[in-house]
């Protein structure tokens, strides 16, 4: 009977292959969705767009949702980052509010249960 000998290098290699990478999401700033199309603006209360960042988000408009953020303007609409509380009053002048990922402050270096609320819990109206 004949043995087949696999060099180790070879081994080595294929076990290093099938090792997990740990891998970092990085956001591609010079992508341009609509590359020179350009719409004419959206008017009206429902043209702003609201992209929180109020809430320790991994998306922000000027970060990982900037292509985003420019397909948004590139549309018509108004982009603006959210950095305040949300209440009615603020609200009234938003189109659409756009939350992705909020966290809680404990939670935004920190994956190790609990995961607290994102968000503030409002006392029951009278």
């Amino acid at each position: 009977m004949m043995r087949v000998l696999v060099p180790a290098s070879i081994v080595t290699s294929l076990w290093l292959m099938s090792a997990p990478v740990p891998a970092q999401q990085v956001v591609d700033t010079t992508y341009r969705p609509l590359a020179n199309t350009k719409h004419a603006p959206i008017t009206g209360p429902r043209s702003v767009v609201v992209i929180d960042q109020a809430h320790h988000n991994f998306h922000t408009a000027g970060g990982r949702y900037l292509p985003f953020a420019r397909l948004l303007e590139d549309a018509g609409y108004v982009v603006h980052p959210g950095a305040t509380r949300y209440d009615s009053t603020r609200l009234a002048s938003v189109g659409v509010l756009v939350i992705s990922n909020a966290l809680n402050a404990a939670n935004e270096n920190n994956w190790q249960l609990p995961v607290l609320p994102a968000f503030e819990s409002l006392p029951p109206s009278e």
